[in-house]
């Protein structure tokens, strides 16, 4: 697999409270953007990736869909218990985006409003719904898309890891084929950049790397109103290979 990732402050923000995690020799990649303020926010998301990866370099094979619950489920618990013993970091909670690629198969974790598109057989689209207010709206039909963009409430979770609110995780397992490619990214990309150019970008064959500078300096130039943290990988031919065949120092990076 041949995999980018960056975060970057935008232009508004003075801290970022994003963090991303990429391990391709494991194959696992993640998103979190922190909430609950600028210092909690921050160790809450840092937190959340430092025990995804701690969870990734214990496993012999890679994280499947359960294995990612249940490392999700164990930091909610720990960020909890440090905001409860740290009152600067009281209800401190970070989102989560969290992919595993196992021999061809990705494993998807979502907590929050961080992103998963894919681009499958000729076709980018969405693969996660965001966990946000306006969205519950939307799906009871009380509000449209166009209404939920511009919503006085948009950015209001409804579920995250850690903070007061529900730890449920949203899961999903998808098949992959050589030429996929798969775009996690935190609520400072989508909220700047139109749905549709994104699905555009994943759906160009550019190198992961140029996507992910393209994706962040596009967030930046329509107003970097918020952190952004964008990871690519694109899957190739060696990575459906049986393990027996496969050489990890082809790995690209």
């Amino acid at each position: 697999m041949i995999c980018a990732g960056a975060t970057d402050i935008g232009q508004v923000r003075k801290v970022n409270e994003d963090s991303i995690l990429l391990l391709p020799q494991h194959g696992l990649f993640a998103v979190a953007d922190g909430v609950g303020g600028s210092k909690g926010g921050k160790v809450a998301s840092q937190m959340l990736t430092g025990e995804l990866a701690r969870a990734a370099l214990s496993s012999e094979y890679g994280l499947s869909s359960e294995e990612l619950r249940a490392a999700i489920h164990d930091v909610n618990q720990k960020i909890n218990q440090l905001g409860e013993r740290t009152p600067a970091l009281y209800r401190m909670g970070t989102t989560c985006i969290a992919a595993s690629i196992l021999r061809g198969t990705m494993a998807l974790a979502q907590v929050g409003d961080s992103r998963a598109y894919l681009y499958h057989n000729g076709v980018g689209r969405q693969i996660t719904n965001d966990h946000r207010l306006v969205q519950e709206m939307v799906d009871r039909g009380e509000l449209t898309m166009q209404e939920a963009d511009d919503h006085p409430m948009r950015n209001i979770l409804t579920r995250c890891v850690g903070g007061a609110m529900g730890t449920e995780v949203d899961l999903f397992d998808y098949d992959l084929e050589p030429e996929d490619t798969f775009l996690l990214c935190s609520d400072g990309l989508s909220d700047m950049v139109r749905h549709e150019q994104i699905l555009d970008a994943i759906s160009s064959g550019e190198r992961p790397d140029r996507l992910v500078n393209e994706m962040i300096q596009l967030a930046n130039d329509f107003g970097g109103q918020d952190n952004v943290s964008v990871v690519v990988v694109r899957m190739e031919e060696s990575d459906f290979l049986e393990a027996a065949q496969e050489d990890p120092d082809e790995t690209k990076v």
